[in-house]
């Protein structure tokens, strides 16, 4: 029986970042230290490439681009989901949608995990494979708060600019 766990990056690969009523706004402006206040969630500051757009209010918390080319979603993780381990993540990572391991590496707070998983198309009438994605979680602690940052975008050449931001995140 397939575990539910991977469900958040099945969403975040199917379902657009925004609100669906634009991109999500403007650009995000940096403040002097080249940190932004991260959308929809209270409190955490990452530096992201300039022209990526927050998330529409209400959305998920972080960032994306029209272009596929930057996007994260960024997840507080409590309770029981908060005892996960390396071992753990990387087969829920390996249960759905998922082709292979680019690197999985364990930090001192937590995990990185990239891999390529396959690009779904749904305008028919059952699922297609049309290409690939690649897909990536950093875990970490900020303080005494357990983050998730994941997603998937368009290239692998995109993969440290969005692990980077992911790894940027801090309280502020």
């Amino acid at each position: 029986m397939r575990s539910l766990a991977a469900l958040p990056l099945a969403l975040a690969l199917l379902v657009p970042a925004c609100d669906g009523a634009s991109s999500g706004g403007g650009a995000a402006t940096a403040d002097a230290d080249g940190f932004v206040a991260i959308p929809n969630i209270s409190g955490m500051k990452v530096k992201v490439p300039e022209g990526v757009k927050p998330n529409g209010v209400g959305g998920a918390a972080g960032f994306h681009t029209d272009d596929d080319s930057f996007q994260f979603t960024l997840q507080e993780i409590k309770g029981e989901a908060a005892g996960t381990t390396f071992d753990q993540a990387k087969a829920s990572a390996e249960e759905f949608l998922f082709k292979k391991w680019i690197k999985s590496d364990k930090t001192d707070d937590g995990w990185v995990l990239t891999y390529e998983s396959p690009k779904m198309d749904l305008s028919g009438d059952e699922a297609k494979e049309v290409g690939v994605m690649y897909s990536f979680e950093v875990r970490r602690k900020v303080g005494e708060t357990t983050l998730k940052c994941y997603g998937a975008i368009a290239k692998a050449e995109g993969l440290d600019a969005v692990v980077g931001a992911c790894n940027s995140i801090k309280a502020g």
